[in-house]
């Protein structure tokens, strides 16, 4: 997903990411992976040895980000409202082409999160556009005993991150959104891989992989408490 801003990753020791856009906040999370497996750190202090992976940060350091840091940095104004390029979700295609303008103009003009929040949100508002609930988001978390969240979870971002640190999740960073969201299981190497997860939007041809070797199949769990939270 390295069209979007603020997706890049380093892979031995080189860079990639859109091309134009400014450096990424040095206190914004990274999974890191290496031969221990996946671990978090701050981009300012990520070890030159690892291979890393950023992504849009839910939550830094314990703290969930505000709405105004989740609508400043998702370059797809669909993550942040009911809106489609479309017009198949939300009030019409228009809603959509005109908030991701004017995250566009935004950004070139440098504006701070909070500036640009109040400048998308009115811009909602003119369109009725209202904030989203049910996209899909694949998200990557870590907790302070080294353990790591990798969870599907359908709702507003702003909600999921409050309710990650309230799981006790010190960082979390969204790894992609709605219908690129696809998570497969595959029993043995050459084997036809089966869908686990996958939102009714899913484009099966995927750009961007993470594999994990779990050794057995990843029985789905149903949390009782991400279920109350959204």
């Amino acid at each position: 997903m390295l069209n979007e801003f603020g997706f890049r990753l380093r892979f031995h020791g080189l860079w990639f990411g859109r091309a134009g856009d400014p450096p990424l906040d040095p206190g914004w999370p990274v999974a890191a992976l290496g031969e221990g497996g996946v671990s978090f750190h701050s981009l300012g202090r990520l070890p030159e040895e690892l291979d890393a992976l950023t992504g849009l940060p839910l939550v830094i350091d314990g703290r969930p980000v505000p709405r105004s840091f989740v609508v400043a940095n998702c370059s797809d104004p669909a993550h942040a409202y009911e809106v489609h390029p479309k017009g198949l979700i939300g009030p019409s295609a228009q809603a959509w082409h005109d908030l991701a303008n004017a995250w566009e103009v935004g950004k070139q003009d440098g504006v701070d999160d909070e500036t640009l929040y109040r400048r998308l949100d009115a811009v909602a508002q003119c369109h009725g556009a209202k904030p989203s609930r049910n996209l899909l988001h694949c998200v990557l978390g870590g907790r302070s005993d080294g353990s790591v969240l990798c969870a599907a979870i359908t709702g507003a971002l702003t909600g999921i991150a409050s309710t990650l640190a309230a799981l006790g999740v010190e960082q979390a960073i969204v790894l992609d959104n709605g219908g690129s969201v696809g998570w497969y299981y595959c029993p043995e190497a050459g084997a036809t891989p089966v869908v686990v997860v996958a939102g009714p939007n899913h484009r099966p041809t995927g750009t961007a992989f993470i594999e994990f070797d779990l050794g057995s199949f990843p029985q789905p769990v149903s949390h009782p408490v991400l279920a109350d939270h959204l």
